[in-house]
């Protein structure tokens, strides 16, 4: 019977010490910064956000592009037609990748395009080595995406697509 009395015990502070951790983890968790928070609520859809970003990156700025009136669209167009723009980098500068998101779809026309399987999604790619930079388009279940990496020797080709890959709404 002691056995068990201490073999309780040694489980009961086994538990207390895991909820203390997940208090931990749950205290110290990434506030929403106020300009998402704000995109958010001017944004017609759910805004994703990529699971994965490297070299330590972080959301920096997310802009809503709503078509201004008189550009003959009105209602159910301009909502179809709002851009979200996100903005993602590391401290020091040298990791930048922007993302735009849009219930009208992306596309990059047809000129030096190539195919690329984006999480099992067909998408397009267009990459230029002297400018340095990779943009991949794909379409979502309700939204279209377009993400655009600079290769800038930290930043790598495999990363931006892998973060293209992580992205969540």
């Amino acid at each position: 019977m002691a056995v068990l009395r201490g073999g309780s015990i040694a489980v009961c502070g086994a538990l207390l010490a895991l909820i203390a951790i997940m208090a931990c983890t749950q205290a110290t968790a990434t506030p929403v910064p106020d300009f998402l928070k704000a995109a958010q609520e001017k944004a017609p859809f759910e805004i994703a956000l990529p699971t994965f970003l490297p070299h330590g990156m972080e959301l920096a700025n997310a802009d809503v592009i709503v078509p201004p009136p008189g550009m003959g669209m009105e209602g159910d167009s301009r909502e179809t037609n709002t851009q979200v723009l996100l903005r993602f980098t590391n401290a020091d500068g040298t990791a930048t990748i922007v993302l735009y998101e849009s219930m009208a779809g992306t596309s990059l026309g047809t000129a030096n395009v190539s195919r690329v399987d984006v999480g099992g999604v067909e998408g397009q790619s267009v990459e230029d080595q002297e400018q340095r930079f990779l943009t991949i388009a794909w379409p979502g279940e309700e939204i279209g995406y377009l993400l655009t990496g600079y290769l800038t020797g930290k930043l790598t080709r495999d990363e931006i697509m892998r973060i293209a890959e992580s992205l969540e709404g």
